[in-house]
């Protein structure tokens, strides 16, 4: 839609939503630096989450089973774009398509406390695993159709929920002093992994077709089954220690 207006728009766009989101940090009301160690530099923290990363068997599938995810869904929306465009939508068409799948990931937050309540924490892992890979084969059933955008916005439903359960436990489970470097390493290898599978299933969309691309989300998804199973069983051995 923006990009009908002017092609550097969106980009205008984005640039006064950071500087908004910049000038808000003034109005918190909090100490925002921790008290850090003269000993503590950055590459020094960054090491030592790395390592706490590598020994731990629950973080390692942990974040195996992230990436996959990450790359089933961010893939598959990717290719949407792709294949809407291809089949001669509007600009202003896709844009609210894609706006309706993020509409669809806000309901899904604001559902959490019940997806928590109503189901245990390896059902949430696991089911939300092949939930997404049931949406994303839907969505290649109907690739090149804005049918596609339902199932795609489905995907991310339970996904808040799943997220904020293994939140709680790794803080439960981690010590607290080593928690924020963990985290961030955690989430810091599961994004950038996750944004190399865009070129892979970019070569697989121009050699053979879209719905190809979108076949092969969907099989990254099925194989993130296995790391979610090995996740869960992780967990309940740490916690009844």
């Amino acid at each position: 839609m923006l990009l009908d207006i002017a092609a550097a728009f969106p980009f205008v766009v984005l640039a006064a939503g950071s500087a908004l989101t910049a000038a808000f940090y003034i109005f918190i009301d909090a100490e925002l630096n921790p008290p850090t160690r003269s000993s503590t530099t950055i590459i020094r923290t960054t090491a030592e989450g790395l390592s706490l990363v590598a020994r731990s068997r629950m973080l390692r599938r942990l974040i195996v089973m992230q990436m996959g995810s990450n790359c089933a869904i961010n893939g598959a929306l990717f290719l949407t774009i792709l294949s809407l465009e291809a089949s001669g939508y509007a600009g202003w068409i896709i844009g609210l398509a894609r706006t309706a799948i993020g509409a669809i990931g806000i309901a899904g937050a604001l559902t959490t406390r019940f997806f928590q309540k109503t189901f245990s924490f390896a059902a949430l892992q696991v089911g939300t695993t092949l939930w997404i890979t049931l949406c994303i084969t839907v969505a290649a059933l109907t690739e090149a159709t804005l049918w596609m955008v339902i199932p795609l916005g489905l995907s991310v439903l339970t996904a808040p929920a799943a997220g904020a359960v293994i939140f709680a436990t790794l803080h439960e489970l981690i010590a607290e002093e080593a928690f924020g470097r963990v985290t961030t390493i955690q989430n810091t290898l599961v994004t950038s992994i996750s944004a190399m599978w865009d070129t892979p299933l970019g070569a697989i969309g121009h050699r053979w077709t879209l719905a190809q691309g979108l076949w092969a989300c969907a099989g990254i998804g099925a194989l993130s089954v296995i790391p979610a199973l090995l996740f869960v069983r992780e967990v309940n051995n740490q916690q009844g220690r």
